[in-house]
């Protein structure tokens, strides 16, 4: 039988072994956060306006190079189901489009929380929209129940708070779920 130190040495060897094969595979695997690429020296490197440069979220610009992505849709953010509400969004007579971001807002009353949101970034109008219970907010989807009224809002900042510019519109009355060419027109709101 074998002392007690040394079972416990032994096992303080195999704790520390194991726990720096741990260290160097959590590394490995962890560490690295670049693709692998093979080593260039400074001398074979092309110029630097020869280098490709890639920034994330922007595309690529030139002959040659991919178009960017289209911007997005009211069809993105659709809801095809019977109970879905459908309609278009327009602008007023005078009022001015601006870069910003759409809101369409749904609640179960004129006032209080939301019930389901849509947000189109960059519409062209006039926009067509369906809100429906995909997109609602919290509950789930069976809380999508009538009477629901409809605002929309051109926000400048892109925010989900309304603040000054921002071009204002809601749909006249309360409306169903279901309901089709529900009409909103964006035009108040100091813009």
């Amino acid at each position: 039988m074998q002392p007690m130190h040394r079972i416990l040495a032994k096992r303080a060897v195999d704790a520390s072994v194991f726990a720096l094969a741990l260290l160097v595979l959590t590394t490995f695997v962890c560490g690295c956060d670049r693709r692998a690429e093979p080593y260039v020296t400074p001398d074979q490197e092309p110029p630097r306006e020869e280098r490709p440069v890639t920034i994330p979220f922007i595309a690529p610009e030139g002959p040659g190079q991919a178009p960017p992505p289209p911007p997005q849709s009211a069809r993105s953010n659709t809801d095809s189901s019977p109970q879905a509400i459908r309609g278009s969004i327009r602008l007023a007579d005078g009022a001015e489009s601006f870069p910003g971001v759409l809101f369409v807002i749904a609640r179960k009353a004129a006032a209080g929380p939301p019930l389901a949101v849509i947000r189109l970034d960059t519409p062209t109008f006039p926009v067509e929209f369906s809100i429906g219970p995909s997109n609602v907010m919290a509950g789930g989807p069976d809380q999508f129940t009538g009477p629901i009224s409809l605002t929309a809002r051109l926000d400048a900042d892109g925010t989900a708070t309304a603040g000054p510019g921002d071009l204002l519109g809601a749909a006249s009355g309360t409306v169903e779920p279901g309901a089709t060419g529900v009409d909103i027109v964006l035009g108040g709101g100091g813009r």
